[in-house]
């Protein structure tokens, strides 16, 4: 088992409590490697999603397009670096990503939702030569084209799984699951990784039933979910 990493001091247990999702977003972004300049799509803008866009913004794309079908979500995905937002329950997502490229498509595409029919348009919203990243966890199966949006644009299709970290670091591969949390427990730290604006609902514990509920019911009113416990 690798040795977790310590919680500074100066990082709080809310704080803390997004470790696990922000690993899951680091790794897809390490997985996908936007270069400086590049242009990126972020399809989802779930805590995952948010996660992911702030990560990406790290390599100081542009665009850096946020794509969603709740517009409080597209809002808050500005805050977490976004360029651009697009609500996908009113336009047409890959046309307005290949507007915003110049008619390239996004050289970088992640995918951070459950529902797999979005491949597709996450794979034509790519640019040729690109790259889409599944960072969700979609199950079941979709259709895609593999002449018209794959082997003619040559994706590249990144699948990535926590579990598939090295325990142990090498010369060749530093970022282990435990290296890459205290890379981002310093982020949080130093103020230079936010989740605070990701939380909807800091709620006591003996809320959760409701909570689950509400996730039920469907995306729209909620984001960050906190089950504060109290002292007995």
């Amino acid at each position: 088992h690798y040795p977790p990493p310590k919680i500074p001091g100066t990082v709080t247990d809310v704080q803390a409590t997004f470790l696990a999702l922000a690993d899951v977003a680091l790794h897809g972004v390490r997985r996908g490697a936007p270069y400086l300049g590049d242009s990126v799509a972020v399809f989802g803008q779930g805590v995952v999603g948010q996660l992911v866009t702030q990560f990406a913004r790290m390599a100081s794309p542009y665009p850096l397009v946020a794509i969603d079908l709740v517009d409080t979500r597209l809002e808050t995905a500005r805050i977490s670096g976004a360029t651009h937002t697009v609500n996908g329950s009113r336009e047409d997502a890959v046309e307005r990503v290949l507007e915003l490229t110049g008619g390239e498509g996004a050289r970088g595409v992640f995918m951070v939702t459950r529902t797999p029919k979005i491949l597709p348009d996450c794979m034509r919203a790519a640019a040729t030569g690109g790259s889409v990243t599944i960072t969700g966890s979609p199950p079941g199966t979709v259709d895609i084209r593999l002449q018209e949006e794959l082997l003619r644009k040559e994706l590249r299709l990144i699948g990535t799984h926590q579990g598939r970290y090295p325990r142990e670091p090498y010369h060749m591969f530093h970022w282990t699951r435990a290296n890459n949390r205290a890379y981002i427990l310093g982020l949080m730290q130093h103020g230079e990784y936010s989740v605070a604006h990701l939380i909807t609902h800091p709620v006591s514990f003996t809320e959760a039933p409701e909570m689950y509920a509400m996730v039920a019911r469907g995306p729209e009113g909620w984001l960050g979910i906190v089950l504060e416990w109290d002292a007995v």
